[in-house]
């Protein structure tokens, strides 16, 4: 369907497509075939090559495929089918994969969330999303139990890793491997098809849940071979070994953990916990060739002790998402390797990718030039159809091959989101006159914390239960270390009083970690703009004077890098 922006596009695309690389196509044909037809050659192909590295544990195509055909039978005996949802509270451990596998057996949805989340985030989670069955780790399964306990929720089994041995009155609450040793490892007897949603993408959320993004199996392949032609010009010739630090519970580890690495027939190294001894110790035990990362990851392994002895002259691409990468940390990393460092820009609704810079080079602090079948364009955040001249700001929208069509069960927020075919970002950047794009701002509030999408909104209502608690607004201060925190400004209830250390044990107790604010700051009122809505603007500019006192301490490189984004801010 033509739209009012086709002709600018074509105008435009040829100033995109010149800062393409040789040998990276525009437009791919898109396959008509599943993940588990992938999954399947690859089995056939190289059965012993090994597929998923963890610890102590390795894992080839062919044992990891007989694990997922274990678990699928076992999900279908426990009463599953196509189309249901399995919940999959998981770190980074190779039985998250499995469990995605055996999704694309049997066109069960995969839905992931974080399993540090708390019970009330967990149990929302499962009422939208509707799964039957859970999988989690022996860590945080009692919070899971409670909600299966409590009776009011979809819940109908519960699968725990390393659970044997735990007593349970339970009938309905399985150790993994004793669970699914009781089947046979044969391809189970279903048919899923390339159109079949197969996996069910959360974003940020306002309220404690986000939007559900519904994938397609067609349209994740086709995004994985964009993402392989992109990328080849920096492979050529190397091992496909991926370190994988980030949660595969968030989409953009489940899109580069789980199905890039499949797709592409690669290795794939997971770090459960992504300290940067660990990160070290990882790139010298396997010499990965690949690493997915953030620049708040990158920042901690720059200024490594052990970095100079370190094998990380192994890597050859480096991709990094979240949030700009700052120039002395991209010239300190670059003294260490050669590998190619590419900063980009996705989003859940995009399954991952939108904008990305070549791997050959493209513009430090740009986000790149729209994607393989993607399009992209930045129009009048006001009226959202008029297209803005280069270097212009605006919101930027795009349409893509790979991007959803709708919210799951969320009509309204579909038609806001996606209009004519483009879905519009809430961010707001420019295009200069080479075609590449830059966020500058955005236009929802939200604050990226070490690469985890936050929203003020979701920390304000869990500080509005609190009996002594009148108000509060929140805003994100930039941090040394993670890019940003959260900072919330309280407005006590008469004649209550309340300590900031009080506020934070609460918040812990109602909230993920990285959603805790790092400041409290008591104020007497929030203040108005002149349409009576709270001032951020006014509340950022003064969090930010006092993030200079209160985080001063960090060390003077923390506070040389906090100094020079507060003056650019």
């Amino acid at each position: 369907m033509e739209t009012i922006f086709d002709e600018t596009v074509s105008g435009y695309e040829k100033i995109w497509v010149k800062q393409y690389e040789a040998g990276v196509q525009r437009h791919l044909l898109q396959p008509n075939i599943t993940l588990n037809d992938i999954l399947l050659h690859w089995v056939s192909v190289q059965p012993n090559r090994a597929h998923i590295m963890a610890k102590d544990c390795i894992l080839t195509y062919k044992e990891s495929n007989s694990l997922a055909c274990k678990l699928a039978n076992t999900l279908l005996t426990l009463g599953c089918k196509k189309g249901d949802m399995l919940s999959i509270l998981l770190p980074n451990i190779p039985e998250i994969i499995i469990s995605f596998m055996a999704c694309y057996k049997t066109g069960i949805i995969a839905a992931a969330f974080n399993p540090r989340s708390t019970e009330s985030e967990i149990k929302a989670n499962i009422i939208d999303n509707g799964a039957k069955v859970v999988i989690v780790t022996a860590e945080h399964a009692d919070k899971v139990i409670n909600i299966l306990e409590e009776g009011e929720t979809s819940i109908r089994n519960i699968i725990v890793v390393d659970y044997c041995g735990k007593e349970t009155k339970h009938n309905q609450v399985f150790d993994f491997y004793n669970l699914i040793d009781t089947e046979d490892d044969i391809e189970p007897r279903v048919e899923v098809l390339p159109d079949d949603i197969q996996i069910l993408l959360y974003t940020g959320g306002t309220t404690g849940v986000g939007k559900g993004c519904g994938v397609t199996n067609k349209a994740i392949v086709g995004h994985e071979n964009a993402f392989i032609n992109w990328y080849s010009p920096a492979l050529a010739g190397s091992d496909w070994r991926m370190l994988m630090c980030l949660p595969m519970t968030h989409a953009l580890g489940i899109n580069m953990g789980i199905n890039w690495c499949l797709v592409a027939g690669g290795t794939v190294i997971l770090l459960e916990t992504p300290t940067s001894d660990a990160i070290i110790e990882a790139m010298n035990i396997y010499e990965p060739t690949i690493w997915i990362a953030v620049p708040a990851l990158i920042n901690q392994i720059v200024y490594h002790s052990k970095i100079k002895k370190s094998k990380i002259g192994a890597l050859k691409l480096v991709l990094v998402g979240s949030a700009p990468l700052a120039k002395k940390t991209f010239s300190t990393f670059k003294k260490y390797t050669n590998a190619r460092v590419v900063e980009g820009f996705g989003m859940t609704e995009a399954i991952c990718a939108v904008t990305f810079n070549p791997t050959n080079g493209g513009k430090l602090g740009s986000i790149g030039v729209p994607f393989i079948d993607t399009d992209v364009l930045i129009v009048d955040s006001k009226d959202g159809n008029t297209v803005m001249d280069p270097n212009q700001k605006g919101e930027i929208i795009y349409r893509s091959l790979h991007k959803i069509k709708e919210y799951w069960h969320k009509p309204e927020e579909t038609a806001k989101a996606i209009r004519n075919g483009w879905m519009f970002s809430g961010d707001i950047g420019y295009m200069d006159e080479d075609g590449y794009f830059y966020i500058v701002d955005r236009k929802k509030d939200m604050i990226i914390v070490g690469g985890f999408n936050v929203f003020p909104r979701e920390i304000d209502e869990v500080l509005f239960k609190h009996p002594k608690i009148f108000a509060s607004c929140t805003v994100g201060i930039p941090d040394s270390r993670l890019g940003e925190v959260a900072m919330s400004f309280i407005v006590l209830k008469p004649n209550e009083v309340l300590k900031a250390d009080e506020i934070l044990a609460y918040c812990r107790k109602n909230l993920t970690a990285y959603k805790v604010p790092r400041l409290i700051s008591f104020i007497k009122q929030i203040p108005l703009t002149k349409a009576n809505k709270p001032d951020k603007e006014l509340l950022k500019k003064t969090a930010r004077d006092m993030a200079l006192k209160t985080l001063y301490n960090e060390s003077t490189y923390g506070r040389e890098i906090m100094e020079k984004r507060l003056k650019t801010q």
